[in-house]
């Protein structure tokens, strides 16, 4: 029987991280069974979040039996998921910052990255939407994208996560430059997409990483889709499978305005349950290599 002990310890933001690694040989031959522990607190990370608001003119719906708008619930969720981020227990409160972009005809910055200083304003921008127009996601995530990869809007540190939540109640009706696409276009998909749809998955997916100085920096991007006034079933089976295309940490859909704050929730708490993780690559000496499906 051979067996043999590693401790490595690893250097995470200035905290440290004990891998206890312990190799026994197994029944067959050249094989050995890896047990790993991992012990300590990885640092809490910081959150850069685009909350990306569709104001287009259907998102002034007029719901059945109920006195508000779709948009009134859209500002109720995204103020709801602001005094989340900025509140008394959560660990990166004092260092976390939110921008709030949104999009209807073309896309627009309604605020820059704020932290909890200027959480009164970040309020302010979201209560100032106003529903009108079409329906751009391109340009909206475009604009998103640009900011949240510039010089003046995210930060490019490995402590802190980078993430848009995107919201839209139908079928991206315009493409990245302008041009008009239907509202109701037919399956399948991707072989019948309009132009609006792909320039939306383009721009989405392009927002999946930014390279800088040699370094991949993964960006979250979330996908909500409220679907209770799209009368045509092509409709939203166009909306739904855009949303599922562009999106790389998690697709909701729901056809009743009231979830949206329930939704926003369970995406907060994604993140925040990432933001306390930590991963540890361990690399395999010359002459070794992993058996396939054996790591659980």
């Amino acid at each position: 029987m051979l067996s043999f002990f590693f401790l490595n310890i690893v250097s995470l933001f200035s905290q440290e991280i004990i891998v206890d690694k312990i190799a026994v040989e197994s029944a067959l031959c050249n094989e050995f069974d890896i047990s790993l522990i991992v012990t300590g607190n990885p640092p809490a990370i910081s959150q850069d979040v685009i909350l990306l608001i569709d104001r287009s003119g259907s998102m002034g719906f007029d719901i059945p039996n109920d006195p508000y708008e779709s948009i009134d619930y859209a500002k109720d969720a995204a103020i709801s998921f602001v005094d989340k981020m900025f509140e008394v227990g959560n660990a990166t409160r004092l260092t976390n910052r939110i921008a709030i972009y949104s999009y209807s005809s073309t896309g627009r910055q309604d605020i820059g990255f704020t932290g909890i200083d200027g959480i009164l304003s970040i309020k302010a921008a979201i209560n100032s939407l106003v529903a009108s127009g079409s329906t751009n996601i391109a340009d909206g995530i475009h604009d998103a994208n640009n900011y949240l990869c510039s010089e003046d809007g995210g930060r490019f540190d490995c402590g802190v996560a980078r993430s848009i939540l995107l919201l839209t109640d139908g079928v991206a009706t315009r493409d990245l430059f302008g041009g008009s696409c239907s509202s109701n276009p037919s399956p399948p998909f991707p072989a019948n997409n309009t132009s609006c749809m792909s320039d939306a998955i383009y721009e989405g997916v392009n927002a999946h990483t930014k390279i800088v100085d040699g370094i991949e920096y993964q960006q979250a991007i979330f996908s909500i889709g409220l679907f209770g006034g799209i009368d045509a079933s092509n409709g939203e089976i166009a909306a739904i499978y855009t949303l599922d295309e562009i999106q790389n940490r998690g697709l909701y859909v729901t056809e009743n305005a009231a979830d949206l704050t329930q939704i926003y929730d369970t995406i907060f708490n994604q993140l925040s349950m990432a933001a306390t993780e930590a991963i540890v690559n361990d690399i395999l000496g010359v002459g070794f290599e992993m058996v396939p499906g054996s790591i659980n």
